[in-house]
Order: structure tokens, then C-alpha cells, then sequence
């Protein structure tokens, strides 16, 4: 069977769609029946080989288009989404993250005939007659699915019943989230008698490392409220481990409630808990505490950190105080590597610790310089990341430091010309400013992690 998306392959000659449809199987035309119920329109029906039937549908309101495949033992419901050349460029790390957020979903990203960037995303059913509710539910999940891989907020609030007010947060909320790179696999309506309005909203939410959160919305006094919670095992016994993250957390996030709940069900699991206090409105983000429950995840496992003889010979030689040192382990336990590692003075300052950091082999092209840096201060830590790329004449230079800055604005981008790698500039990525004591916990492991995404998408 050829690759999808299949319109490409639909023909029905001098015979309107649903004269068509009209000598297709029962259970064919009862399956577009639905999907018509549904608010579809039908665009095309045929019987290729190797098939019982196939249909193409489209829905007023919608950009994407719908096509049903009829095989000898399965229906496959297909959705064909439109993206842009910038979601196209990013399109492996969208399909892992879907495929964490939505099991058994399958995806391809083809270019279609006309050259726009298609995005396809199907289900497959078990049997080959599924029930009416099969083609309503597995619909909504490849909507769903669309919306985020689109980096849509969430269509499915505009069908809760919710205050304006509440559902307008919600929504700026979902879009801070799918910038980034946050993927919901589920939102729904909760009821509760102790609140007034007596509801509030819930969705599950993975980051790009498949790491699942629970997200609860309350609106309280016409203001949004929120609390965050995750699940992950615990490597010591659990009075100990609670009580190491609790006083970590705190330290963290000082005006936060933090809870743990176990599972009778799970044992060596545990649920924490972190509570948004009205007091804190405007400065606990969202994002704080699901990076902070990401930290929690990490200190949680407490797994043995594990250095090469290289690395225990440049570490033998620093003198580092204990921020420095957690600075290092927490670089460790986030999978990197330590290339290079020397102390060095600045001005009347406590003397810092250099760290040259990487997850690949060596940056490309092969040059002297590291593809990741920190500065770690007494303090405080400077980041910085280099990338490569052939070299542009002085206007194209200058252009492309434009585009790069607009696509990463969370650093300072310079492009170089590099007289140590002829043939290519040097992009050079810094976090604008240093970051302190209090945010290393929970920012240092995700700002790492996008400064090497954004070197990588640059090669």
C-alpha cells in the first residue's frame, strides 16, 4: 500500500462521491454516516486494491482532512494536518513526543503533491466492523492530537461550560505550554462541591522527555489557581526520600504547599504535590513548578552519579565549594558529559570552576571550541552553547542572527565569522543573565537541555 496521505490515490470517475459511497459495503457507508453525523462532509469514496473501500471527508471548520481506510480485517482512521516549514523542521521531535503522549498512535510527515508539509496521524481499530462510538472517540483523539502537534490550545474547552474569565487563562496557559514543547494528552472537567464555581480542570501534560505531569486549574475569586503533581519511584525508603525532597523543594519554592501521597497500588511510588497559594499570584509560574517537579523526579532517584578516570582527574584539580560541587552533580545526573573543567579568577571574586559539557562525540565541525559551557561562580552560572554552519557573507550573516534571535529569544544569539573553522561561522548561544543559586535547581538541567536542542537544529 502506497504512503499516506492517500487522497492522492482516490478516483471516482464521472460519479459524484456518494454514487459512489452508494456501492461501497453496508458497513462502509453506515461508518461515513456517522462521521457525517459528526459534521463531515464527504469528498471522495473509492475501492483501491487491497482495500474494502476508502473515503475522504472534510469538515467546514476545520483545515485538516479526514480519510478512512476499509482493510480486510481493521479500519485506519486518518488525519492529514497542514504544517509549516518550521513545525516540518522539527518533525522527529514532535513524533516522539506524540507517540509518548498518545499510545498507539502511528505518524508519518510526507510532503504532499502540491508541496505543502503533511503531517498524517491515524488509529487503527482492532476488528473489522468497530461500533459507531469507536469512530466519535478515536476522532477526537486525533483532533486532539492535531491541536498539539499545531501547537494549538486544546479545542476541547470551548466545549466545557466555563466562566469566560477561567477559560481565557486556561487557554494563555496551554499556549505557554506548547511553546514549550509541552504536549496535553488529556483535559477534562472535574466537579467539586468545596469549590465555588464548584469544578475546576485537569489535563496530563508530557515534556519532550516523556516525563508526565497532572495539571489542576481552579478559579477562586475570579482568579486562576493551580497545583501540579507527578509520580515517580523512589529509590530509598519513602519517610527518607519525602523528607529530602520536601526540605528541597522548600528551599526552592518557598511559598508553595508541597504534599506526598502514596499508592497502596504502587508500591515504591510516590505522588508529590505542589499547591499554588494566592499569595504567590504572579511569581510561582507554571512552568517553575513543573521544572521543579522534573528536579524532584531526579533527586527522587537518586541514582549513583558516575565518573570517567578523565573526568576524576579534571575534578581532582578544583578547589569547589559546595554550590559548585551540586552544580557538577546535577550536570551529571542530567547525562552529560565533562570534557574539560579548570578553575579561573575574575576580578576580587571567590575563585569559579569552567565546565566544558557535551552529550556528542565532538561539535562539527571538529574544532577546539566546546559545544556546551558553564561558568559556575561562587554563586551564580553563566551558560553559553556554539553551533556551526557554512559560512554566509557579512548581510546573510547579519540576517541570519536576525531569524535565529526571533526563534530562540530565551538567549542571546551572535553569528561569527571563525577563523579557527574556515568555511563555517560560529553561532554563539548565552543566556542573557546569570543564573542564580535559587534557580539552578529546577532551571539549570531544562536550560542545558534547550541549549543543546538549539545547537543541534542549527547543524
Amino acid at each position: 500500500m502506497p504512503p499516506l496521505p492517500l487522497p492522492a490515490f482516490i478516483w471516482a470517475p464521472s460519479q459524484t462521491p456518494e454514487a459512489k459511497l452508494a456501492t461501497l459495503a453496508p458497513e462502509i457507508q453506515a461508518a461515513a454516516a456517522e462521521l457525517k453525523r459528526l459534521g463531515y462532509t464527504l469528498s471522495q469514496a473509492s475501492a483501491p486494491a487491497n482495500t474494502r473501500g476508502v473515503v475522504e471527508l472534510k469538515h467546514p471548520g476545520s483545515p485538516y482532512t479526514l480519510v478512512v481506510v476499509f482493510q480486510p480485517a481493521q479500519v485506519k482512521l486518518h488525519l492529514n494536518v497542514p504544517l509549516s516549514d518550521a513545525l516540518y523542521d522539527q518533525s522527529e521531535t514532535l513524533k516522539k513526543q506524540l507517540a509518548t503522549a498518545f499510545p498507539g498512535l502511528e505518524q508519518l510527515y510526507l510532503g504532499s503533491s502540491d508541496g505543502r508539509n503533511i503531517a498524517n496521524l491515524s488509529f487503527t481499530s482492532t476488528v473489522a466492523t468497530p461500533p459507531k462510538a469507536w469512530y466519535r472517540e478515536t476522532l477526537t483523539t486525533l483532533q486532539r492530537a492535531a491541536e498539539q502537534l499545531v501547537g494549538k490550545p486544546s479545542p476541547e474547552l470551548d466545549t466545557l461550560a466555563l466562566d469566560d474569565a477561567f477559560k481565557a487563562s486556561i487557554q494563555e496557559h496551554l499556549r505557554v505550554l506548547a511553546a514549550n514543547r509541552f504536549t496535553v494528552s488529556k483535559l477534562e472537567k472535574k466537579d467539586s462541591s468545596a469549590l465555588n464555581p464548584p469544578y475546576f480542570v485537569q489535563l496530563l501534560a508530557k515534556d519532550t522527555h516523556s516525563t508526565e505531569s497532572t495539571i489542576a486549574f481552579f478559579f477562586q475569586e475570579k482568579v486562576t489557581l493551580y497545583s501540579t503533581s507527578a509520580e515517580f519511584f523512589l529509590a530509598q525508603p519513602r519517610e527518607l526520600a519525602e523528607r529530602e525532597l520536601k526540605a528541597t523543594l522548600q528551599r526552592q519554592l518557598p511559598e508553595t504547599r508541597i504534599s506526598f501521597f502514596a499508592s497502596l497500588d504502587k508500591p515504591g511510588t510516590s505522588t508529590l504535590k505542589l499547591a499554588y497559594p494566592i499569595s504567590a499570584q504572579g511569581r510561582l509560574s507554571l512552568l517553575q513548578q513543573l521544572e521543579s517537579l522534573h528536579t524532584a523526579r531526579l533527586l527522587a532517584q537518586k541514582t549513583p552519579v558516575v565518573y570517567s578516570t578523565k573526568e576524576q582527574e579534571l575534578l581532582s584539580k578544583l578547589s569547589s565549594n559546595a554550590f559548585q560541587r551540586s552544580v557538577i552533580e546535577q550536570v551529571k545526573r542530567g547525562g552529560w558529559r565533562i570534557d574539560n573543567a579548570y578553575a579561573f579568577t575574575r576580578e576580587k571574586d571567590p575563585p569559579g570552576v569552567y565546565l566544558a559539557v557535551s552529550r556528542s562525540e565532538a561539535p562539527k565541525p571538529n574544532a577546539a571550541l566546546p559545544p556546551v559551557s558553564l561558568k559556575v561562580h561562587h554563586s551564580t552560572v553563566e551558560l553559553d552553547a556554539i553551533g556551526f554552519v557554512p559560512a554566509k557573507n557579512s548581510h546573510e550573516r547579519l540576517a541570519f542572527q536576525e531569524q535565529l534571535q526571533k526563534t530562540y529569544p530565551a538567549f542571546r544569539v551572535t553569528v561569527l565569522s571563525s577563523a579557527l573553522t574556515p568555511g563555517y561561522d560560529r553561532i554563539v548561544f548565552v543566556l542573557p543573565e546569570p543564573m542564580t543559586a535559587l534557580d539552578v535547581p529546577h532551571k539549570l538541567w531544562v536550560t542545558l537541555q534547550r541549549l543543546q536542542e538549539a545547537v543541534d537544529k542549527i547543524h
